[in-house]
């Protein structure tokens, strides 16, 4: 039997601005903190030690293995990952406390949450609409798998959802935009080379129409046009973020070419 408690684990990097509204979000359910840090060059670990001593410092590995390495240190039942950009309403973690108690002989190991998209300050009712990640899980239960990008949380056995949501600002400004179409369309092409170092053939005309349909696809299939403006610069991001995959990942597969040949 476990003691039933709380370990948040979060990794950070560069965070100051947003940091202290996320650990104020948690900090009533986490009975215990765990961060680690990689190497940030602001006011983020100081601004974390207001919260938590159990602050690890090591250069930035992809999300999967930072996640995976921390729960080494985890010290009690339940684990809740939380990411910086993440915020938890006192409904939710009221939730998480009832459920808790009222499930615990019930043999869930892991949680789902409903995750509600916060874009440019502005609610997101249409875009990723329904959308639902683990994030709770019991220790030893649980693992990221390895991937470049996107990992998901791997659970053993029986789940269960939780009905408020976390609230997700992923895209606060262009700056941010900018910042993570530097870096994630070419770790999402790294993760697709891994299983595609070879093209039979390969046609641009398919890779400049693929964002075309992914923007019709969320903006107007998908209803992300009533979002408003909001609505329309997330669509459009999304859909660049397709090419720039597709373009990143086409340069991988001619530099591999050329140094098998």
């Amino acid at each position: 039997m476990g003691n039933g408690k709380i370990s948040v684990i979060l990794g950070t990097l560069n965070e100051e601005d947003q940091i202290r509204d996320c650990l104020d979000s948690v900090k009533d359910i986490a009975d215990e903190i765990i961060i680690t840090d990689s190497v940030s060059d602001d006011r983020t670990v100081e601004i974390c030690r207001e919260y938590t001593n159990k602050i690890f410092i090591r250069p930035y590995e992809r999300y999967a293995r930072t996640k995976n390495w921390m729960l080494q240190f985890v010290s009690n039942e339940w684990v809740l990952s939380v990411d910086a950009d993440e915020r938890f309403t006192p409904e939710l973690i009221q939730e998480i406390r009832a459920r808790l108690r009222k499930d615990r002989d019930l043999g869930i190991n892991g949680y789902w949450f409903p995750f509600k998209y916060i874009c440019f300050g502005q609610s997101m009712n249409y875009w990723k609409n329904g959308e639902e990640h683990l994030r709770l899980f019991q220790k030893g239960k649980g693992f990221w798998e390895d991937k470049e990008v996107h990992s998901k949380l791997m659970v053993q056995g029986k789940t269960g959802k939780f009905k408020n949501s976390i609230s997700h600002l992923p895209y606060r400004n262009l700056e941010n935009v900018r910042d993570k179409l530097s870096r994630y369309p070419l770790w999402d092409a790294e993760e697709r080379f891994k299983h595609k170092k070879y093209f039979k053939w390969y046609n641009p005309f398919i890779t400049v129409l693929k964002p075309l349909f992914k923007f019709l696809q969320s903006y107007v299939r998908n209803r992300g046009f009533k979002d408003g403006f909001p609505g329309f610069k997330i669509c459009f991001f999304m859909s660049f973020y397709t090419f720039l995959v597709d373009i990143h990942h086409y340069t991988l597969v001619i530099k591999n070419n050329l140094q098998t040949h």
